[in-house]
């Protein structure tokens, strides 16, 4: 018989749900920025994607969160590489996920700091 997981209330959890680590995410978002530096100018790379960070992989939602620094970056990567992104991480993990930005985080040296005060 397949051991479900079961939240306390009751609701099944998919089989295929899985709680990503740290490490998990950043290995993942490695290979999708390695995917994607394939496909975009050096400048572009750089200055749009190179700074930010997978932060959440939801696979009962479909939902991936990624940290940006700014607002104007998450404006801007929604509107020009979304669709770019998501072809990405799918063609890693064949799955398709619904992409969200946030922004008030940097990357630094392979690590996530906010800048939201908290």
């Amino acid at each position: 018989m397949e051991n479900l997981n079961v939240r306390s209330i009751g609701t099944y959890l998919h089989s295929s749900q899985q709680k990503y680590s740290i490490g998990d995410l950043e290995s993942t978002w490695m290979r999708v920025q390695s995917h994607l530096e394939k496909q975009l100018s050096k400048t572009s790379f750089e200055t749009w994607i190179k700074n930010t960070a997978l932060i959440n992989m939801d696979d009962l939602t479909g939902e991936v969160i990624i940290a940006v620094p700014n607002e104007f970056a998450r404006d801007w990567l929604e509107s020009r590489y979304t669709k770019l992104i998501k072809e990405s991480l799918y063609d890693l993990t064949n799955r398709d996920y619904r992409i969200k930005f946030v922004e008030g985080y940097a990357v630094e040296q392979g690590s996530m700091v906010s800048h939201r005060g908290m």
